[in-house]
């Protein structure tokens, strides 16, 4: 994330490959709708409108008016749920004789899914202009790509498949999808790719002191025991642990996704939108954490009480302005990445999925108590951030 305030030019230049490629996908996703025409009871207008928009696909490259405009934000969207709905039909047509139920067949799968979108990507997206047009669509493709997988194996062979359907219902493949699709797009965007590279000057007794406090955090969170809440500041269980594959894709799928969204894309275009402000770090980061706790009420449709609900949302505000905080500090995308899933993956561990606990005074009090503590690191870490970066970022 190094001088992520500066858009540098946009530029639309591929492999004419690529272009091959993504018109290849329209022919064969046309012909696939066809496919599953006569072979099924699909209804014969459903094919012809869907043939319609697929071949919608083909005035993209350069939109001119207003209606190649709005095909082309259309289509950015579209061609995905093609995508994926013509591979699903693939699937259906040739399971009786190709080897999908079987180990070869499933990394097959997870291959083609994982690379299909790429096209699309690298033709359609970088003609989405505008700050808010590029937002709200970021917020459609994260809706479009997760759960695509199981869109892919649904009514397939794939479905009784013991790890396909692992795959599909932890929804991690489409958490990797959603990464590597976003960085294709904000790369074309004009924006820097997630950063795997220590910042410049970042202090090794700071860095030191962070890792402490996350080692320390993961165990308080997942092993902390005792007959009240403060109790689990000192005190530790790891007798509970029962970690499962089921545990491990659902905690990667989270620290993938969700980092992603909010510590890459989310984060940055807030960067964007308040590169005037002098104090706009910390303006990106407190909405980016607030938008990031509010989204976990989402849990409560999950069958999760209102109480443990609010502790959670609160928790997370305070541990998503330690997450933006490390990012923006050390420049390694892969910090909040790797301690946000084995956060969950721990936690999933010993109090499995849903949250069911007591919520009482002195759980209340100790997380308001933690959340105050990762505040004043954060804002640490982020006066920190401002003062080396001033003449990069935030000049």
């Amino acid at each position: 994330m190094r001088n992520i305030s500066v858009i540098y030019k946009q530029s639309n230049d591929y492999h004419p490959i690529l272009e091959y490629i993504y018109y290849s996908q329209i022919l064969i996703n046309t012909i696939l709708v066809w496919a599953n025409f006569f072979t099924t009871n699909q209804d014969i207008f459903s094919s012809i409108f869907l043939t319609l928009l697929n071949l919608g696909g083909i005035f993209v490259i350069h939109p001119k008016h207003d209606i190649a405009i709005i095909n082309t934000y259309f289509q950015a969207i579209f061609q995905i749920i093609s995508n994926y709905l013509s591979f699903n039909y693939f699937i259906l047509l040739t399971q009786d004789f190709l080897p999908w139920n079987t180990s070869l067949g499933l990394v097959l799968t997870s291959i083609v899914f994982l690379l299909m979108y790429i096209p699309t990507s690298i033709i359609i997206w970088p003609h989405i202009f505008g700050y808010i047009s590029k937002l709200l669509m970021s917020f459609l493709l994260i809706i479009t790509i997760m759960s695509s997988f199981s869109f892919v194996i649904t009514k397939t062979i794939l479905n009784n498949n013991t790890i396909a359907h692992l795959l599909s219902t932890t929804q991690v493949l489409d958490a990797v999808v959603l990464f590597i699709t976003f960085s294709i797009i904000m790369k074309n965007w004009g924006f820097d790719l997630p950063s795997y590279k220590l910042a410049h000057k970042t202090s090794p007794r700071i860095l030191i002191a962070l890792f402490v406090i996350c080692v320390y955090f993961l165990f308080k969170n997942s092993f902390g025991a005792g007959s009240n809440y403060f109790k689990t500041f000192y005190m530790f269980d790891f007798s509970g642990i029962h970690i499962t594959l089921k545990y491990i894709f659902s905690g990667l799928e989270a620290g993938i996704a969700e980092e992603t969204i909010f510590r890459y894309v989310f984060l940055t275009f807030l960067l964007m939108y308040f590169k005037n402000f002098k104090y706009k770090i910390f303006y990106s980061a407190l909405i980016n954490s607030t938008v990031f706790s509010l989204i976990h009420l989402l849990n409560l449709t999950s069958g999760q009480d209102i109480q443990n609900t609010l502790i959670q949302a609160l928790g997370a505000f305070g541990i998503g302005m330690l997450f933006s905080a490390i990012y923006l500090y050390t420049g390694l995308f892969i910090w909040p990445v790797i301690m946000h899933s084995l956060i969950d993956i721990l936690s999933f561990s010993q109090q499995g999925m849903i949250m069911s606990g007591k919520v009482t005074i002195d759980y209340v009090l100790g997380m308001i108590l933690l959340v105050l503590f990762y505040l004043a690191v954060s804002l640490y870490l982020l006066k920190e951030t401002r003062i080396r970066e001033q003449n990069l970022w935030f000049n």
